[in-house]
């Protein structure tokens, strides 16, 4: 009696927004290459391939339906551990997020390659084997053709099952399938020049420079291949850069492809890195009594505790710190990661520690390109040009980096911790970067060290509970004081016609003393572009956005007016449409009118501005940085950007142009937020031997939130907002879950929305709120209304989620709202 032979399995997660894994059989012929971690190519739906991550390997097949082959094994060894597979599925837990959604924010644009795969013959001979029209119709355009896509494929011939067809075909082995995008990301390559191997001795050498008497370029080309690959050793003879070589002889190309031909050199392609290494050019600062003190409790509480926060006054020294901590956990062979809110972080940092740490540090962020965000990757799982050595030991990057696969994690910071840019928002997985790096370290028995001069509510509240260590370092390193604040009154200025455009006679002053004594000065306000909005000064009319609830911002560099939203551009009408006047006015400031404003105040100040509009590439960023700290420039002003903890000699007055939007805001992190951007912002003057001053410009002098930042008063600040957080059921003592309900249709929008909160108000009663538009209650033309879900801290959050979940499940059930969009965002704000 026969025995049918077990079939193998592998579930595998999809780049599609589906909720769970699937299941592929795998061929016998695979069996042997499919692993946990690696990619195949699979099908699903009727002619969609992707290539998915096998997560499982088993030997049940699914009784729901009936499984499809793989079609081919894209990797020779996994790129997912163990570790990222475990935490994708936390994030997919956690956020509500699909799995498929995880693996897209994983994974670099380089390793995701769903769409373009692409067909090539094996080279096996077709003719040997009993093919069907439909067969030999694929095999001849794929021969015609080169290769071609599975949708070409489908378009060309009108094949009805074109992946039943490839199914066989790929069996019989005559066709293969890759990955476009694996093409498109080839190695970086440079030319290098090597003697001929028919060039094996002193003799040979020798006799060519007697036969090469008659041209002397070529001669002194050899002569200058041999003076740069010393130390000679004939059996393995140095590869020389072409363009070195070339450069140092001063001749052009063609002496070299003479002497190629006359076989004195090689000229062959070396694969090199992407990414510019550097070298260790100094040792970490010696620390100062307080520093000192600061590092010995850190350590102390890493002996007891996983986390520990490090509240740190701006200029406090916290990065000397981190270095030291970085150094013994490397000693130890183990890895970091230095967790960053921004990319424009990371040009000073980057400097400052690729002095100490030279090669051994790697950055990550989405101002690199797909093939250089591909290379990090791959050198992280140790694939690199250079394999042994390819691992970066420290990791400096934003929230992305969470992602990399980490082979030995033993320390995780995050600086300025409370920055909201370590939550994802969209698309999903809408992660938190620093809440995910605790979970990640935790898989990897890591510490983590949180370090800002401004503490999250809820990591404060975490720390005087006594579940993370706290350490404070609240004095400046030198001593140096800290910067005075002063508070301008807009509206007494106003009033008595002192202010000139948007400055107050107090900010004027400031600048102005600052300018004559060579000093820099930083300009704050939370807005880009040249006005929020133009308004007609008959009629009142707003131009607004044609897909958005929104008023389009004025940009003068353009003179076009922009939805910040989705980037919807129209032209500045000459007449109000609305009423035909010609009297168009701006309204409010941006950071380009303030750019332009202080130009005429201070015409010969060198002013540049920084903002998302002025830094979309790496090199603007670091451009701009690199031409502040140098002094090439006397203001600065920018967007939060110019807020988080750059750090500049010469600085010594800070303005903040606009403290009351911050304040005002419609949301129960305001006062949080407010007080975390201008103590931020304020922290960048004076940082050195002077103490600096800051300006902020408000309509509400007599603020609480803004005497706290006055008196640098983050203590009684946090108990004031606590008091306020319980007794409005916010975090930290209630988790949030925010529902966004999207429809190109209002009236479905709101009765889907309708529908939900009355399911969930049957589970969770007053804790639901809602349904409400948001301040943008249209974006891309979909109509948006919010929901928010509080859950105690003692009710299990795990529970609430799967309530919701079915609760959606059921509304999305009914016909009438299958196209709804519900998104949950778990801790949105």
């Amino acid at each position: 009696m026969s025995v049918t032979p077990r079939r193998l399995f592998a579930d595998v997660i999809l780049p599609v927004p589906v909720p769970k894994a699937y299941t592929y059989a795998i061929p016998e012929s695979m069996e042997q290459q499919v692993a946990i971690g690696v990619r195949v190519v699979v099908q699903f739906g009727r002619k969609k391939l992707y290539s998915a991550v096998v997560v499982r390997l088993h030997s049940n097949a699914p009784a729901e339906y009936e499984t499809k082959d793989i079609f081919s094994v894209l990797d020779t060894s996994p790129i997912i551990t163990s570790h990222q597979l475990m935490l994708w599925e936390w994030i997919s837990s956690y956020y509500m997020a699909f799995p498929g959604d995880v693996m897209r924010a994983a994974l670099p644009a380089g390793m995701k390659l769903e769409s373009e795969t692409r067909i090539f013959l094996t080279g096996e001979n077709a003719d040997h084997f009993d093919l069907d029209e439909q067969d030999y119709k694929v095999v001849q355009l794929v021969k015609e053709r080169k290769s071609t896509t599975v949708q070409d494929l489908c378009k060309e011939l009108e094949v009805k099952n074109s992946m039943a067809v490839l199914g066989r075909l790929i069996r019989l082995q005559i066709i293969r399938l890759e990955e476009s995008l694996k093409e498109n990301i080839k190695p970086r390559t440079e030319s290098v020049v090597v003697l001929h191997p028919s060039v094996s001795n002193e003799a040979a050498v020798n006799n060519l420079f007697e036969k090469l008497s008659s041209a002397p370029a070529q001669q002194r080309l050899l002569l200058a291949y041999l003076s740069l690959s010393q130390p000679f050793d004939w059996s393995n003879p140095i590869r020389v850069k072409q363009k070195d070589l070339l450069e140092k002889v001063q001749v052009t190309y063609g002496v070299l492809k003479a002497c190629r031909e006359k076989e004195i050199f090689l000229i062959e392609q070396r694969e090199i890195s992407r990414i510019e290494d550097g070298e260790a050019t100094s040792f970490a600062s010696e620390l100062s009594d307080a520093q000192q003190k600061a590092l010995t409790e850190v350590e102390a509480h890493f002996k007891e505790k996983d986390v520990v926060l490090l509240h740190g006054v701006t200029g406090s020294g916290k990065t000397e710190i981190y270095i030291q901590l970085i150094q013994k956990v490397l000693d130890e062979g183990k890895q970091v990661l230095y967790l960053l809110p921004e990319i424009a972080l990371t040009t000073q940092i980057i400097n400052r520690l690729a002095r100490v740490f030279g090669d051994r540090v790697g950055v990550y962020h989405s101002k690199f390109s797909d093939a250089q965000r591909t290379e990090v990757y791959t050198r992280m799982l140790g694939q690199g040009t250079d394999a042994e050595n390819s691992r970066y030991d420290l990791i400096l990057g934003v929230r992305s980096s969470v992602f990399l696969p980490y082979a030995n994690l033993g320390l995780v910071i995050v600086d300025e911790e409370h920055e909201n840019t370590y939550k994802q928002y969209d698309p999903a997985p809408r992660y938190n970067a620093r809440d995910t790096a605790m979970v990640m370290a935790n898989s990897f028995g890591a510490k983590v060290l949180l370090g800002t001069a401004t503490p999250s509510i809820e990591s404060y509240h975490n720390a005087l509970l006594g579940k993370y260590g706290l350490v404070e370092l609240l004095s400046r390193h030198k001593d140096v004081a800290l910067p005075s604040s002063i508070l301008a009154n807009t509206i007494r200025a106003r009033k008595m016609k002192q202010m000139v455009a948007m400055f107050t006679p107090q900010m004027l002053k400031a600048i102005d003393e600052a300018l004559k004594k060579k000093e820099q000065v930083i300009l704050f306000q939370n807005r880009r572009g040249f006005s929020p909005y133009l308004e007609c000064s008959d009629c009142a009319h707003i131009p607004r956005c044609e897909n958005c609830d929104v008023s389009l911002t004025y940009h003068k560099a353009g003179h076009n007016m922009v939805c910040h939203y989705c980037g919807y551009t129209a032209k500045v009408p000459a007449l109000c449409p609305a009423c035909h006047s010609t009297d168009i006015k701006t309204r409010g400031f941006g950071t380009e009118k303030i750019e332009e404003e202080l130009q005429v105040v201070f015409p010969e100040a060198r002013i540049a501005r920084m903002d998302l509009d002025t830094t979309r590439s790496r090199i603007s960023y670091e451009q701009l940085i690199s031409d502040f700290e140098e002094y090439k420039l006397d203001v600065l002003v920018g967007t939060q950007m110019v807020t988080k903890g750059l750090d500049f000699d010469k600085v010594s007055v800070v303005g903040v142009l606009d403290a009351d939007s911050p304040l005002n805001f419609p949301d129960f992190r305001a006062h949080e937020r407010s007080f975390q951007l201008m103590a931020q912002v304020s922290g960048r003057a004076g940082r050195k031997e002077k103490q600096g001053l800051v300006v902020i410009q408000t309509a509400q002098p007599e603020h609480p939130v803004l005497k706290f930042i006055v008196d640098n008063n983050y203590i009684d600040f946090f108990k004031s907002e606590l008091h306020q957080r319980k007794q409005f059921m916010y975090p930290p003592f209630y988790r949030l879950i925010r529902i966004t309900v999207k429809h190109r249709d209002r009236a479905i929008t709101n009765a889907a929305a309708e529908m939900l909160v009355a399911m969930l108000k049957q589970a969770f009663g007053k804790r639901v709120l809602g349904p409400e538009e948001p301040i943008v209650a249209r974006i891309q033309n979909f109509y948006i209304k919010n929901i928010l879900l509080k859950v105690e801290r003692d009710r299990s959050v795990a529970r609430a989620k799967e309530i919701l979940a079915e609760c959606i499940v059921q509304v999305k059930g009914r016909d009438d709202y299958r196209s709804v969009f519900f998104s949950p965002d778990v801790d949105p704000y």
